[in-house]
């Protein structure tokens, strides 16, 4: 488990189900985030992020389980304490999803990096 400082998901592959108004509100409330672009929740506490969870071929984003991952991509990029972890996904046998999930703390992105890879070399991805 990673905290996560900035989820964003979109429908994908684009010959998958168009996602209804109420998918795409839980999707923008419950899904994606970037603490640091929204550094306060709505109650005005400081926005931890996302809470991220691996196990077998699902992934938890904060609380919500996403089956079936395939092509995960794993980046640390040049000149950035960050790591980033690409991958699709389908929520509720019906919404398919592209993740784009980052961490930029500078003590866990490392310490996720090597979670993740793990994690992947397991999935066989």
């Amino acid at each position: 488990m990673f905290m996560a400082d900035k989820v964003f998901a979109h429908r994908w592959p684009r010959d998958t189900p168009e996602w209804t108004p109420d998918d795409c509100r839980f999707v923008d409330e419950e899904i994606n985030i970037d603490a640091q672009k929204e550094p306060v929740d709505s109650l005005g506490y400081k926005n931890l992020g996302r809470e991220i969870s691996l196990y077998g071929d699902i992934v938890t984003v904060g609380g919500y389980a996403f089956e079936s991952v395939k092509n995960v991509g794993l980046s640390v990029p040049f000149f950035k304490d960050e790591c980033r972890m690409m991958f699709e996904a389908c929520y509720d046998a019906r919404m398919y999803a592209h993740f784009h999930v980052y961490v930029r703390e500078e003590e866990e992105y490392l310490e996720a990096f090597d979670m993740i890879r793990r994690w992947k070399r397991e999935l066989g991805c």
